[in-house]
């Protein structure tokens, strides 16, 4: 569902896919903070939801994420600090793993 204009916040459905392997919603409207449902995708390889308008902090529970090896969460507008919960994610492929974020304090 990448570039297809898809607006509104961040549907928690999502979550309920508890087998989704790769979940590609960038370049899109989205808006918001990301659900809490989404940490619950332990299935998930890929998690690219770049150049989105999401907001807020990305939650300690992406440490549950542990089969991750793309995650891409760059050009939104995320605050607060990247959890050390990401350290968890041992299978990323280093030259994937792309976070712009903006740090506040």
């Amino acid at each position: 569902m990448d570039k297809n204009a898809v607006g509104g916040t961040f549907p928690s459905a999502f979550g309920e896919m508890v087998d989704l392997n790769y979940l590609d919603l960038d370049e899109n409207n989205l808006t918001g903070l990301i659900p809490e449902e989404i940490y619950n995708l332990t299935s998930l390889i890929s998690l690219d939801l770049d150049s989105n308008q999401l907001s807020g902090q990305i939650s300690t529970k992406l440490g549950n994420l542990v089969n991750l090896f793309i995650v891409q969460f760059d050009e939104n507008q995320f605050t607060g600090v990247i959890p050390t919960e990401a350290g968890l994610l041992t299978n990323l492929g280093k030259t994937l793993f792309r976070l712009s974020y903006v740090i506040t304090r």
